[in-house]
């Protein structure tokens, strides 16, 4: 389980952690405010290859 997170200059976070997470987290915030960036994040973060998350992640940067 993922415990904590800690993001620098990804997108428009220039540096930004959570800690003290539990099994369940639900990011809540307006439109813009980087809940897909932190999702993004951890897509990248947790994967075994992260060039398709990276890839995956800008594919969806385009199109948002």
């Amino acid at each position: 389980m993922i415990q904590r997170i800690d993001i620098q200059n990804f997108r428009a976070i220039d540096s930004g952690s959570v800690a003290d997470l539990t099994p369940l987290v639900v990011l809540v915030g307006p439109n813009g405010c980087g809940k897909s960036s932190v999702l993004d994040a951890l897509l990248i973060g947790a994967s075994e290859h992260c060039q398709p998350a990276v890839f995956s992640a800008l594919a969806r940067q385009d199109t948002g």
